[in-house]
C-alpha cells in the first residue's frame, strides 16, 4: 500500500493467541432442542480450532478519559478540547474524504487520477518530465501519468496496479485521501483493502468499443467491482466514463454504456440519485479539473466534471465518539527503539502517549508518535490515514490485519463464522473443505469453507433450499449460507445489529465490514459474518424462540479447549478469591444481587422468550429467586459455624473447620435456567471456590445477561467462568478435568451415571440433582377448597418442566369422584397463551422435541385404557395470532392410570398429571414409593396428622413435608452425604455450604 507517495509491503500472518476478557466469557447464546441436562449433540458439523489458547487472563485497568490536543506538536500540557470542532480548525473548514478509484483493468484508472493530480498541482512539471522520458524508453510512453500512482519496478513493467496507491489533495471543500486500488482480478484482494476504508468512490469504465463489455459483460471486474464496493458500505458513486475521445465523444456510446450501468448499480444497492456519470479523457485531461471545451462534448453535456463531482460528495460523519479503532495495513520498523504501523482510524481518536490495546495478540503499547499525511502531529481521529509509532511491544507479534483498540472498549477475536454469500462465477464444484482466501479490512488469510447450507433468494433473502447437494444446479450469482473458519485468529469489532443478515436479536455481526472470500477457480462475497467464535467459543446451531418456532438467536459451542482456559482462569483466581474475608465476599454477592434486581424486568423478559415460560412467572419466581440465592449465601457465609468437643482424658479440644474445595463445576437444566444457575454459583462462590459454570445450551441468554454484571458487582476476573455448550462437549470437558474436583449437576439419572463414573478415578465430590416422579396424597378429611388449586399448581407451574411438579395425584376413594371433577374444572381455567401475556398461566414448552415427548405420553396413557379427563386431545388449543407455530400444551388431566403405566413410572415434565383412588394409608405408601425414578414426595396441602405419621414413620423418602409448593427449597435442611441409588434431590441451601467445602 503507497501511503502518502512511499509504497509499502504488506504481510498476511496473523498471530494465534487471546484472552478472556475480565474472566468472563460473554457470548450471544443460542438454544438447541435437548433433554433437561444439555446432552445434546450440534446439528452442525462441529469444527475444531487449532489456534493456540490463552494461558492466563488480563485484566484491562481502568484509566482516566482522555481528549485530544491541537494538532501541532508541542510539549504543553494537554487541552480538553472538541475533538469535531478541532477537526474542522484543522482542516480550515474542509471536510475530510476517502477515495478509491475502482474499475477493471485497462480502464485507465491510474492515467486518469495520475493526470488529474498533475493538473491540480500535485506533481510538478520536473516529475513529471522525468516520468514521460523514463516511459518512452521503457516503450510505455501512455503510462507516464499511472506512474505517479503506480511506483514499484514490478507494476511499471507489467503496466498494472498491484496494490493500493495512496495520495492526497484538496478541492474547494474537501480534503480527500486518494486511494487507486488494482482492477486485476489476481489482486482482488489488494482492492479490497482500498475499498474497504472508502467513504466514496469512482468507477473507472473503458468507452472504447469492445472494451466497455470486456469489462461488464463478460467476466471482467466492472460488475465485480461495483458490487464490492457497494457490499462495503459505499453509497456515493461517480462513473467515470473514460476514453470517451477514442469514441469521439459520442453521446449515443455514452447513453448505451450508462443505461447497462445504471440498471446494474441500481440491482447492486445504488440510488440514482447517488450515482453520477461523467464523460473524460484521462490520458488527454478532458473534463478532469475543469469542464471540457471540446464542441462534440459541450453540445450535450452540461453535467459537472471529475473534480467538481468530487468536491460534491457528501462525507460521512466521523465516528469520533465511538471507541478507538485502527485496523493495521502494514507494519514496518522504526528507526528508533519502536516500531511503526499504518492504517486508517475507523472510529475514535488518539493521541500521543495513550495506551492501545492489539487484538487478537492481546498485547498492549503506547503511541510514542502520530504521523498524518508525513507530518507529526498530537493527535488524529476516525477517518484519517495515519502512521503510529508504538513502543511497549515486540514487533513479531504485530501483522497487518490486527487492530489496535482502547484499553476500556477491547474487540474480540474470532476462527469461525457463518455468513451469507453471494457466488460471482464457479468453475469448479463447492464441496467440505474447500480452500478459500478469506479478506477482512486488511487480512487475507488462508480459509476453509465448511459447509454450504442453504440458497437464498436473491432479493427477500429467504431460504428457497436447505442443505444443497454438490453439483446440483449451477450456482452462479446465488445468494447462499456457508459456514467457513480459518486456523488463526482474527480481530473483528463486534456489534448488536439485527438487520444487516438472518441473525436476531443477539446476533454478532462483524461491524468493520464485509468479509470475502477467493479462490482461482470462485468468486464469493460474503455479507458482513455472523461470528461463530468469540473468545474461542462458536456457535453451533439455530436457537428457537418456543412459543413461535422462529429462530432467534445462537449459541456458542465451547469444548475442550474453551474449558482449558477457564480452569485456568479460575485457578488463578483461586487463591485471591478464598482468601478474602466472608465480609468481602458477602459485599460483592449483595451487589450482585442488587444488579440483578435491578435489570429484573429485562432479565425476567429474556427469560420468557429464551424458555417459554410466562412473563408473570419469570417476573415472580425466576429473577426474585435468582437475586435472592445470591442475598443468602452472602447472609450465610457470616453465620457459619464449627464443631468443637473436649477430648476424652486429654487437655484438648477437637474442632473441625471447612476450607473451600478449589475450583467447582457447575452444569445446570434449561427449566430454571438463571434460577438453578445462581442456586449453583452463590453457595461455590460464597464459601471461596472459583466456579466454571455451564448453562443449557438452550436458554443461556440470561447467564449471558448476568456474565455483563459480574465485573459491575466486583467479582475478580476468573472467579466465576461462563462456558457455553453441549452436554457431552462443553459438560464432558468440565466433569472429566481433573483439576475440577467438585461437579453439581442438575439433570437426568441417566447423564448422574455417566458424571459419577468419570469423576469416580479423580475422587471428585458430587452433587447431583435427578429426575423425579412426585407423589400428592390427598386423604377424605383434607380442605378441597385449600388442596384442589394448590395441587393444579403444583401440577401445571411452568408448564408442568419443574422437577418438583405433581405428576401423580392419589385421592382417598371416599372423595375421589368429588376431587377429581372440581381438578379437572380448576385445570382449564388455567390459560395457555403467549409468554408475554401476563394473563397466560401456561406458556410454550422448551421444544419441539419435547412437545412431541409429552404428547406421546399422554397416547401411550389412552392406548393402555387410560381416560383424558380435559386437554390434549379432548379440549380446542386457541393461541394468539403470532403463535400458532409455538410449542404450547393444554393442562391435560389423566384418570383410570394403572400404576405400571409409563405415566405413572417415567418422568413427563410436562403439563400433565395422573389421578388415581386409594383406600389405605398403609397401601398409598406402598404405590407412591413404588417408582423407578426417586419422588421428592411432596404432598402440596394434606391434613397434618397423616402427613406427619407418614413421613416421620414409613415413607422411605424422609423428605415429605407440609409446605408451600414454591417455598420448598427455602425450608429443606437436608444433609447431602448419602448417595444412594437414586441419589437425592435438591441440596438444601445450608447443606450446599458443606458440600463445597472441605471438611477438617
Amino acid at each position: 500500500m503507497t501511503v502518502s507517495g512511499k509504497k509499502q509491503a504488506m504481510g498476511f500472518e496473523v498471530p494465534s493467541v487471546i484472552a478472556e476478557e475480565n474472566g468472563h466469557s460473554a457470548n450471544t447464546p443460542q438454544k438447541r432442542p435437548s433433554s433437561e441436562d444439555s446432552s445434546v449433540t450440534s446439528g452442525i458439523v462441529e469444527l475444531v480450532s487449532k489456534s493456540a489458547l490463552p494461558s492466563q487472563t488480563i485484566q484491562i485497568p481502568e484509566e482516566q478519559s482522555t481528549v485530544p490536543t491541537p494538532v501541532k506538536k508541542s510539549s504543553k500540557t494537554r487541552q480538553q478540547i472538541d475533538v469535531k470542532a478541532e477537526l474542522e480548525k484543522r482542516q480550515e473548514g474542509k471536510q475530510l474524504l476517502n477515495l478509491v478509484v475502482i474499475g477493471h483493468v485497462d480502464a485507465g484508472k491510474s492515467t486518469l487520477m495520475g493526470h488529474l493530480l498533475y493538473l491540480l498541482g500535485n506533481v510538478n512539471k520536473r516529475t513529471m518530465h522525468k516520468y514521460e522520458q523514463e516511459s518512452k524508453k521503457a516503450g510505455k510512453a501512455s503510462f507516464a501519468y499511472a506512474w505517479v500512482l503506480d511506483e514499484t519496478g514490478e507494476e511499471r513493467e507489467r503496466g498494472v496496479t498491484m496494490d493500493v496507491g495512496m495520495t492526497k489533495f484538496e478541492t474547494k471543500t474537501k480534503v480527500i485521501t486518494l486511494m487507486d486500488a488494482p482492477g486485476h482480478k489476481d489482486f482482488i484482494p489488494n482492492m479490497i483493502t482500498g475499498a474497504a476504508q472508502a467513504d466514496v468512490a469512482i468507477l473507472v469504465v473503458d468507452a472504447s468499443r469492445g472494451e466497455f463489455e470486456a469489462g461488464f459483460e463478460t467476466g471482467g471486474q466492472t460488475r465485480e467491482h461495483g458490487l464490492l464496493v457497494r457490499s462495503l458500505g459505499v453509497t456515493q458513486l461517480a462513473v467515470a466514463v473514460n476514453k470517451m475521445d477514442q469514441v469521439s465523444w459520442q453521446q449515443e456510446r455514452f447513453q448505451e454504456i450508462t443505461s447497462k450501468l445504471g440498471q446494474f448499480l441500481k440491482q447492486a444497492g445504488f440510488k440514482e440519485s447517488d450515482v453520477a456519470y461523467i464523460p473524460t479523457s484521462g490520458l488527454g485531461g478532458e473534463n478532469l479539473v475543469t469542464s471540457c471545451q471540446s464542441s462534440e462534448l459541450t453540445e450535450w453535456y452540461k453535467g459537472k466534471c471529475l473534480l467538481e463531482q468530487i468536491d460534491s460528495f457528501k462525507p460521512p460523519q466521523r465516528s469520533v465518539d465511538k471507541p478507538f479503532r485502527l485496523c493495521v495495513s502494514d507494519v514496518f520498523k522504526d528507526q528508533g527503539s519502536g516500531f511503526c504501523v499504518t492504517g486508517k482510524i475507523e472510529a475514535g481518536y488518539i493521541q500521543t502517549g495513550d495506551r492501545l490495546l492489539a487484538m487478537p495478540p492481546n498485547e498492549t503499547c503506547t503511541a510514542k508518535g502520530i504521523t498524518l499525511h508525513d507530518e507529526p502531529v498530537d493527535w488524529a481521529a476516525a477517518g484519517d490515514h495515519v502512521s503510529l509509532t508504538l513502543t511497549g511491544m515486540d514487533i513479531i507479534k504485530i501483522n497487518v490485519g490486527c487492530i489496535f483498540c482502547g484499553l476500556k472498549e477491547p474487540i474480540k477475536a474470532c476462527t469461525r463464522f457463518r455468513a451469507r454469500v453471494l457466488i460471482f462465477n464457479i468453475e469448479v464444484p463447492i464441496t467440505k473443505g474447500f480452500p478459500v482466501l478469506l479478506h477482512y479490512q486488511t487480512v487475507s488469510e488462508p480459509a476453509t469453507i465448511r459447509r454450504l447450507l442453504s440458497i437464498l433468494h436473491k432479493s427477500t433473502g429467504e431460504v428457497t433450499k436447505k442443505k444443497p447437494k454438490v453439483g446440483e444446479g449451477r450456482y452462479d450469482g446465488l445468494w447462499g449460507r456457508s459456514q467457513c473458519w480459518v486456523k488463526r485468529l482474527l480481530g473483528a469489532e463486534i456489534g448488536v445489529d439485527t438487520a444487516a443478515v438472518d441473525t436476531h436479536w443477539l446476533g454478532w455481526l462483524a461491524e468493520f465490514g464485509a468479509l470475502h472470500l477467493f479462490c482461482p477457480a470462485i468468486k464469493i462475497f460474503a455479507d458482513p459474518a455472523t461470528l461463530l467464535k468469540q473468545h474461542r467459543i462458536f456457535l453451533v446451531n439455530d436457537s428457537y424462540d418456543p412459543s413461535t418456532g422462529d429462530v432467534y438467536c445462537r449459541v456458542p459451542d465451547s469444548g475442550k479447549e474453551e474449558v482449558e482456559a477457564a480452569v485456568t482462569a479460575a485457578r488463578d483466581a483461586f487463591l485471591s478469591w478464598s482468601s478474602k474475608s466472608p465480609q468481602e465476599r458477602s459485599q460483592i454477592m449483595n451487589k450482585l444481587a442488587d444488579l440483578i434486581e435491578h435489570d429484573l424486568e429485562a432479565f425476567a423478559q429474556a427469560e420468557s422468550k429464551d424458555q417459554g415460560k410466562t412473563i408473570t412467572f419469570a417476573r415472580t419466581v425466576d429473577i426474585p429467586r435468582a437475586a435472592y440465592n445470591f442475598r443468602f449465601f452472602a447472609s450465610s457465609i457470616l453465620h457459619h459455624t464449627t464443631e468443637c468437643t473436649q477430648m476424652d482424658h486429654m487437655d484438648c479440644m477437637h474442632y473441625t473447620v471447612r476450607t473451600p474445595v478449589g475450583i467447582a463445576g457447575l452444569i445446570s437444566p434449561w427449566n430454571l435456567p438463571l434460577y438453578l444457575l445462581t442456586w449453583k454459583i452463590a453457595p461455590a462462590i460464597a464459601s471461596g471456590n472459583t466456579v466454571i459454570a455451564k448453562p443449557s445450551e438452550m436458554t443461556s441468554v440470561t447467564a449471558w445477561m448476568m456474565c455483563k454484571l459480574l465485573g459491575k458487582a466486583g467479582i475478580p476476573p476468573g472467579v466465576v467462568n461462563i462456558v457455553f455448550g453441549t452436554g457431552p462437549k462443553a459438560g464432558e470437558a468440565i466433569v472429566s478435568h481433573p483439576d475440577v474436583p467438585l461437579i453439581s449437576f442438575t439433570g437426568s439419572t441417566l447423564t448422574a451415571q455417566h458424571i459419577r463414573e468419570r469423576s469416580a478415578p479423580h475422587c471428585k465430590k458430587l452433587s447431583l440433582e435427578l429426575g423425579g416422579k412426585n407423589p400428592a396424597i390427598i386423604f377424605e378429611d383434607a380442605n378441597l377448597d385449600q388442596c384442589i388449586p394448590t395441587t393444579v399448581r403444583s401440577s401445571f407451574a411452568n408448564q408442568g418442566e419443574i422437577c418438583l411438579c405433581t405428576s401423580r395425584i392419589f385421592v382417598q376413594r371416599s372423595i375421589y369422584n368429588e376431587f377429581l371433577k372440581r381438578f379437572v374444572e380448576e385445570a382449564r381455567k388455567w390459560k395457555v397463551g403467549s409468554p408475554s401475556d401476563p394473563t397466560a398461566s401456561i406458556g410454550a414448552l422448551i421444544s419441539k422435541e419435547h412437545l412431541e415427548k409429552v404428547k406421546n405420553y399422554v397416547k401411550k396413557a389412552q392406548a393402555e385404557g387410560a381416560r383424558i379427563l380435559c386437554g390434549e386431545g379432548v379440549d380446542y388449543l386457541a393461541l394468539p395470532t403470532g403463535n400458532q407455530n409455538g410449542y404450547f400444551m393444554l393442562p391435560t388431566v389423566i384418570a383410570e392410570v394403572k400404576d405400571e403405566s409409563c405415566c405413572m413410572q417415567e418422568e413427563i415434565f410436562g403439563p400433565v398429571t395422573c389421578v388415581v383412588p386409594f383406600d389405605t394409608e398403609e397401601e398409598v405408601i406402598k404405590r407412591a414409593n413404588g417408582v423407578k425414578c426417586d419422588p421428592t414426595s411432596f404432598p402440596p396441602v394434606v391434613e397434618v396428622s397423616p402427613l406427619q405419621k407418614i413421613s416421620r414413620d414409613e415413607s422411605k423418602h424422609p423428605r415429605s413435608r407440609i409446605s408451600e409448593f414454591s417455598e420448598r427449597r427455602s425450608c429443606e435442611l437436608l444433609e447431602m452425604a448419602h448417595l444412594d441409588y437414586h441419589y437425592k434431590r435438591f441440596p438444601p441451601m445450608l447443606a450446599l455450604l458443606l458440600v463445597i467445602a472441605h471438611l477438617k
